[in-house]
């Protein structure tokens, strides 16, 4: 039996499909889904959103948000999200590696907090990639 998945963002509806598997950035750490799963309400982290429909892989980065289980529907409201551009990946591991060496620099601790989340984006990005290209 299949899973309904309803992923929305601010801007509207990213997939809305049957699928097997979703693997949700869950604040307590990745969650996976499959059919007749518990219900549940979890918090979502920033972090790599997959999904598994036909025997493929497709990812996006969620920017935080909410899910829902309930019955095989997963609905997924995410505050944010960041599509993945293969053609991009060595541009945002410079970003990163730019990122992680001017942390330790920052000693205004808003500031600080304000880069630790774009870390943590710019490592979801970096990972998508990587899981990308090893699937």
């Amino acid at each position: 039996m299949p899973l309904n998945v309803n992923v929305i963002s601010p801007e509207g509806p990213i997939w809305n499909t049957e699928i097997e598997e979703i693997v949700l950035p869950a604040v307590n750490g990745q969650l996976s889904i499959l059919a007749d799963h518990a219900n549940l309400v979890t918090a979502l982290e920033i972090g790599v959103l997959r999904i598994r429909e036909n025997e493929k892989w497709q990812v996006i980065v969620a920017l935080g948000g909410f899910a829902t289980v309930n019955k095989n529907e997963v609905i997924v409201l995410l505050n944010d999200y960041e599509k993945i551009d293969m053609d991009k990946f060595n541009e945002t591991q410079a970003e990163l590696d730019k990122a992680v060496k001017l942390l330790d620099s920052i000693e205004d601790s808003k500031e600080k907090l304000e880069l630790s989340q774009e870390i943590k984006k710019l490592l979801a990005v970096v990972q998508s990639y990587q899981y990308l290209k090893n699937n």
